[in-house]
């Protein structure tokens, strides 16, 4: 190496890499986070995120993928063939209770607990009081109060596609609730007492205020070396959930101790914030460096080089349920924006997931589903039968290929 450029390499490039290098490991504050099971108020490991929308579209699209070539671990994953175990796991291989997570046997949960998922306290009574009406997001609403006092973000259906936004809320809260995460509390109402015409008898969901006091944002990129947030991509993918972001994570001071929240599901099934899914929706990242160089190379090659089809199959009818294949391959599933914990899936943490899904029985999906009240029994059925499919697919893909133990002679 000539001296200039030696000397250019160390005083310049070399700090730059060694920088993104330790940036890639993850600071070491944000290590708590990933091994930590409950979190105190007083920890000084405690951070939270001020990052706007574009900021973090910026970072999880372009800065963490750049960032993340350059990690050790990921570098040596890659050359060795070994798969980068979760840090939060017990001795017996299991994720334990936590700020973040609450283990919950499926399969003791009878349809009635399930369908009624993170609903504690009493639902919603009119006549509601607005308190500011919404003017970011996806989604028509307000911050109201109802006659009980209770405080709630109230998201409308889309005109064009009523039932579609709300029953997608319900059921994503109540199956992530099941699967043991911090979700708030979900009521499907029809609004009244406003006195506002394009909110009074509408068909909405009522997001309950989270108790306790609102510290901040977290991201998945902190707790991406936690078990939950890894496997939390197959639960999606079963819900084709693809707003799985910073933007919907939030975390509250309760007591002496720190909860983690996942939020918003109007994103799940067919819906996208309330309006139908579009047929690449799941297949690839809204902005999705890796197919715009495929594409690249397809048009360079004359179509000699082609990636081969995301593999949905079609959508469940009637066209109320928005957009939601019958059929998908859980390998090639994306959300809306990359997801550092979802990068990060290990089989092991995929295999932990399914069988989880897997103790789901019809009698309970038929419950949460039941839960949205759909007011066509078609379109019920098909949304109940899609659930089925897409859950029959992750178990014949992760559970039905690990062999079982040996069988005694």
């Amino acid at each position: 190496m000539a001296p200039k450029y030696n000397k250019l390499f160390i005083t310049r490039l070399l700090p730059a890499l060694m920088a993104v290098t330790s940036l890639s490991g993850g600071c070491r504050q944000y290590q708590y986070y990933n091994q930590a099971d409950f979190v105190h108020a007083d920890s000084e490991h405690l951070r939270f995120s001020r990052d706007k929308t574009w900021q973090i579209f910026f970072k999880t699209t372009f800065f963490y993928p750049v960032r993340d070539c350059f990690n050790p671990d990921r570098i040596s994953s890659v050359l060795f063939g070994k798969e980068l175990q979760a840090k939060n796991l017990t001795e017996t291989n299991q994720v334990p209770d936590s700020s973040f997570y609450t283990n919950r046997n499926i399969a003791e949960l009878s349809p009635e607990i399930i369908a009624q998922g993170p609903n504690q306290g009493p639902p919603p009574q009119g006549p509601f009081k607005i308190l500011k009406i919404k003017d970011t997001g996806g989604s028509r609403g307000f911050l109201g109060k109802d006659s009980l006092g209770q405080k709630f973000l109230i998201k409308l259906d889309s005109p064009d596609y009523p039932e579609l936004g709300s029953s997608a809320s319900i059921i994503g809260s109540r199956i992530y609730w099941a699967l043991g995460y911090n979700v708030p509390e979900t009521y499907l109402i029809t609004i009244t007492g406003t006195g506002n015409e394009r909110f009074d008898g509408q068909r909405a969901i009522a997001s309950k205020f989270i108790s306790g006091q609102i510290r901040g944002i977290y991201k998945f990129d902190w707790v991406s070396d936690r078990r939950e947030f890894r496997a939390m991509k197959l639960a999606a993918a079963w819900l084709n959930d693809l707003d799985r972001s910073d933007n919907n994570n939030l975390a509250a001071q309760q007591g002496d101790l720190i909860k983690f929240y996942i939020l918003d599901f109007n994103a799940a099934l067919g819906s996208w914030q309330g309006k139908p899914k579009q047929s690449w929706q799941g297949c690839q990242y809204r902005w999705d460096i890796g197919k715009q160089f495929s594409d690249m190379l397809t048009v360079l090659t004359l179509g000699l080089w082609r990636v081969r089809p995301c593999g949905q199959g079609d959508p469940a009818e009637p066209k109320s349920l928005g957009y939601l294949p019958l059929k998908f391959d859980p390998d090639r599933w994306y959300s809306e924006k990359p997801n550092t914990a979802f990068n990060k899936m290990t089989f092991e943490d995929a295999l932990w997931m399914a069988r989880k899904i897997a103790q789901f029985t019809p009698a309970q999906i038929k419950a949460i589903v039941d839960q949205a009240q759909l007011t066509d029994p078609a379109a019920a059925e098909k949304l109940f039968d899609a659930l089925l499919k897409r859950r029959a697919i992750i178990i014949q893909r992760f559970i039905s290929q690990v062999p079982g133990p040996p069988k005694k002679p």
